[in-house]
């Protein structure tokens, strides 16, 4: 039984046969967005199919599965494909049909929730498509090897490391400096960490508790998100239509 079998069944339970009055979307809205907070069979589905990602991004967390999908590319890690879409499409053309529908959801899940640039704090600044100085300077592959990999690595509490700091930490040397410059200038200018939206936040917080702990509930967590997208989606939309963004708190 499909997802839309499954819904009309729901419906058909809601509305005890009569003719629905209300559509299925705003019924899944969450109360205070003026919906009943019904399930969405859509969001449990992506939220189910995208979990592998967050276990992609932890280091420590070993699988079967992990390391066959490691061994499918030996020019970048595979934790290096979530936040670059360039990647992603170099291991969909690999043919492996269960990692490439996993990335072709997340990727639906980056375009329905909008979090492209939040997802530059967890690109690997080695391999990052985007980012220019890594095409001709292989030193920073070498950075990854001290355990400098995303450009999060970079950061602590939304605030660019020193290069002092990261010389300590991850023993980087003199003639790095103006590739720190380079790095720092893309964080500051590409991802603005200080302007994330609600949704940004969320899935940025999801994401970062995942690269050092396995999480727990992680399909629920993922399913609140989505939920939450689906909501600022629906004000964004009803505040255009009336020429104004609002919120139900200010009704």
């Amino acid at each position: 039984m499909g997802q839309m079998d499954l819904q009309i069944l729901l419906l058909l339970f809601y509305w005890q046969g009569r003719k629905p009055r209300i559509k299925y979307a705003t019924l899944q809205l969450a109360k205070e967005s003026g919906g009943m907070s019904h399930s969405c069979l859509r969001n449990y589905y992506y939220a189910a199919q995208i979990a592998p990602v967050l276990y992609r991004c932890n280091d420590t967390y070993t699988a079967k599965w992990k390391e066959l999908e490691s061994s499918l590319s030996n020019q970048f890690p595979i934790q290096a494909v979530i936040a670059d879409r360039g990647l992603m499409c170099s291991l969909e053309k690999m043919g492996n049909p269960w990692l490439a529908h996993t990335l072709q959801v997340w990727q639906k899940v980056i375009n329905i929730c909008e979090i492209h640039r939040m997802l530059r704090m967890f690109s690997w600044f080695a391999y990052d498509s985007d980012f220019i100085p890594n095409r001709h300077d292989s030193r920073f592959k070498a950075w990854t090897m001290n355990g400098l990999t995303t450009f999060l690595s970079l950061t602590q509490r939304n605030t660019v490391h020193s290069f002092e700091v990261l010389q300590d930490k991850h023993g980087l040397e003199r003639n790095d400096f103006h590739r720190y410059l380079q790095s720092r200038s893309y964080i500051e200018h590409e991802c603005k960490l200080s302007d994330f939206s609600d949704v940004e936040s969320e899935f940025y917080h999801i994401l970062k508790h995942a690269m050092t702990t396995t999480l727990s509930n992680s399909i629920s967590k993922l399913y609140t998100a989505l939920s939450h997208a689906n909501n600022t989606v629906f004000l964004h939309w009803f505040g255009s239509f009336l020429e104004t963004e609002i919120t139900f708190s200010k009704l």
